[in-house]
């Protein structure tokens, strides 16, 4: 990936390369001791007059410009300290104002028309047009060119102007750097391109941050130069899996921006460090930002101050959570055993599956570990465990040690037991992991692409984002079941969802879980719990 960088430093001096690393880090510079820096096609600061006047004997030391060249130097840090840090920041920032572009040009709907017809007009579609939105303002870089689209003498909020933005994002070669960014002035449900941050998470499986990866100088208004930057990075080629992929991500994004659109009721007067919090009579409201791009199995997961995934069972935060509705209760589902019923699925033996039909998962591999019918619920959890290890790639010789660190005797031949019960599931991993090795990567029927940082990994790994994507299509089926209701959609913990239920909404409860139970002909055990605030809920319930 093509990194930012507008100039370089040389230091003669290792002491000075040791100073410089930290303070410029944040800042688009390459840092070097290597010499052959000095020759780059960027301009080049040198550190060390005793370095220039040696190779350069005619260099006046009241010029700080080499002389027959773009780079320039100053005194390193033993030479005179207190001038080092400033005569780099200057250098940097000079260089970075010379490479910035200044020429942007203006779009007013009062004198320019519509905006759909100014960019016909205007903008060349076979070249890439990149797209920032901030502060009522859409910037906009195309064939060399930077545009700003004055949005703000335009009625805000109104859903034809948000539909011409929308025309305008889903033409051909238009990338908006992500759907959270323009979610206030488009209609996310209608675009249909990929978005810039997608583009790299497919190809690299990197998260593009705009406020870590553009805000390069610290106090310098950087957001109208993003799509400058979106461009100078440019778009990488793509195959064919990696268009698929990318495709996939239009439906993960919309469905990531609307979890981070949703509002959650706390109790009234409450305060969370970070957090706006919208005060109403009786509560207040609170949104939760997400990404689906920090983790190799594109879980959604939070991106924010506030992270709610993490909040300990029973915290006391947990509590602030209420329903906003007079009677309302916050509902909680989650998918029972969701990553083992993942893989008995995909094994796609029909015998092995229907065997596990209507049981519970985990103690019938109970029954097999201690070889008897009636399990306690602490040796279910116990094979659980084991269950869970088996998944995530431990190896056999980890397994026995897992049982015998119980105390059970025999390790090997309940193991035995365990895998004779899971055969299918531990043939179809391994056939995987294997598959993976020679491949490096495995592809989920969605067409999303799983890359392992470790091969023994790769069924898990491949598990996991299949349970994620069931989760994105579940959370879509979901936000259309709740378009014409008053119950709300909340917010999603791995494989949980919790919902805020209005009891006007008669019958939503069984809609919810005809959503959540079913997938492709095979059904999902859930279970769910009511209550009046996201602490204090009824005991669990299997339906």
């Amino acid at each position: 990936m093509k990194a930012l960088k507008v100039c370089n430093i040389f230091c003669s001096e290792i002491d000075d390369f040791d100073i410089l690393k930290d303070y410029l880090k944040k800042y688009p510079v390459y840092i070097s001791l290597d010499p052959s820096v000095i020759e780059d096609k960027d301009p080049t600061l040198i550190l060390g007059w005793s370095y220039v006047k040696e190779r350069n004997p005619n260099q006046n030391i009241l010029d700080r410009e080499i002389k027959n060249s773009k780079n320039g130097w100053c005194f390193s840090g033993k030479e005179d300290k207190k001038k080092l840090i400033n005569c780099v920041t200057e250098f940097v920032n000079e260089n970075l104002i010379k490479w910035l572009p200044d020429d942007h040009i203006l779009y007013d709907p009062v004198f320019d028309g519509g905006i759909v017809e100014y960019f016909d007009n205007n903008i060349n579609i076979q070249k890439n047009t990149f797209v920032y939105y901030s502060n009522g303002a859409i910037y906009m870089h195309n064939d060399n060119k930077n545009y700003i689209f004055n949005i703000k003498t335009l009625l805000y909020g109104s859903l034809i102007y948000k539909k011409e933005i929308t025309k305008i994002l889903n033409k051909d070669n238009v990338f908006c750097f992500s759907y959270n960014n323009v979610k206030e002035v488009s209609c996310i449900d209608d675009l249909k391109n990929f978005t810039f941050e997608s583009v790299f998470w497919v190809k690299y499986g990197i998260e593009i941050d705009e406020d870590k990866q553009f805000n390069i100088i610290p106090n310098f208004s950087y957001k109208k130069h993003i799509p400058f930057f979106m461009s100078w990075m440019g778009i990488p080629d793509f195959d064919e899996e990696d268009l698929e992929f990318a495709n996939r991500m239009v439906v993960r994004d919309k469905v990531t921006t609307y979890c981070s659109t949703r509002e959650i009721a706390i109790l009234e007067g409450e305060e969370i460090k970070g957090k706006k919090i919208k005060q109403k009579k009786g509560h207040g409201l609170v949104s939760i930002n997400f990404s689906n791009k920090r983790t190799i199995t594109n879980r959604i997961v939070v991106k924010d101050s506030w992270n709610i995934q993490n909040e300990k069972k029973h915290s006391e935060r947990r509590g602030f959570i209420k329903s906003r509705f007079k009677g309302g209760k916050i509902l909680v589902c989650d998918y029972q055993s969701f990553e083992t019923w993942i893989s008995i699925f995909m094994t796609r033996d029909l015998g092995f599956i229907n065997y596990f039909k209507g049981k519970d998962v985990h103690r019938e591999v109970a029954k097999a570990l201690y070889q008897k019918d009636i399990i306690k619920n602490e040796e279910r959890s116990f094979a659980k465990v084991l269950n869970h290890s088996m998944l995530y790639g431990a190896s056999y010789n980890r397994l026995i040690k897992t049982i015998s660190e119980k105390g059970l005797d025999n390790p090997e031949e309940r193991l035995y037991y365990v895998q004779k019960l899971l055969k299918p599931i531990v043939e179809n991993s391994i056939k995987i992991n294997k598959r993976v090795e020679e491949e490096g990567y495995a592809k989920t029927s969605w067409g999303s692409i799983v890359k392992p940082n470790k091969s023994h990994a790769a069924y898990n790994n491949l598990i996991q984002t299949t349970a994620s994507e069931i989760l994105v299509d579940k959370i879509e089926d979901i936000r259309n079941l709740f378009k014409s209701k008053n119950s709300c959609f909340l917010f999603q913990i791995h494989d949980s969802l919790i919902f805020d239920i209005d009891i006007k909404d008669k019958n939503i409860f069984i809609d919810i879980m005809k959503i959540l139970t079913n997938f492709r002909g095979q059904k999902f055990p859930i279970t769910y719990s009511f209550g009046e605030n996201y602490l204090e809920l009824s005991e669990e319930k299997v339906f």
